[in-house]
């Protein structure tokens, strides 16, 4: 099994937060949007897209 130190635990679970948001505020500031559409069959699609001016 692998072995991980739990500083590299607490890291990891502190920075992926702060990485997502860093993200999402990039993404705005490019002007592109994330659509979720839901389909009954098939699960989630995401589409990601630049905004129409």
């Amino acid at each position: 099994m692998l072995e991980i130190p739990v500083a590299v635990g607490v890291v990891a679970f502190i920075a992926a937060p702060v990485v997502t948001a860093v993200g999402a505020l990039a993404a705005l500031a490019a002007q592109w949007s994330a659509e979720v559409e839901r389909d009954r069959q098939d699960g989630e699609i995401l589409q990601l897209t630049p905004e129409q001016e």
